[in-house]
């Protein structure tokens, strides 16, 4: 088999890369903060919840704008 025959499914391939590194690093990042403020005896107010989840959709979007641009 060559390249050729799994072509095809390239855009399927982006499409599911696109939609798993966010949501695996997400949860991942997600459970540590949480694992951390559990552990530590800190009280999180669903306002700080706010705060992280804000942040990490914004780094996760700045990381994914240079990646654009470095390939262009």
């Amino acid at each position: 088999m060559d390249w050729k025959s799994f072509s095809r499914f390239f855009p399927i391939f982006i499409l599911l890369m696109g939609a798993l590194e966010p949501i695996t690093s997400g949860s991942v990042s997600s459970a540590a903060i949480a694992f951390v403020y559990c552990n530590s005896g800190l009280p999180m107010a669903p306002v700080y919840a706010l705060f992280w989840g804000v942040g990490q959709t914004v780094g996760i979007a700045c990381f994914g704008f240079t990646r654009i641009l470095a390939t262009l």
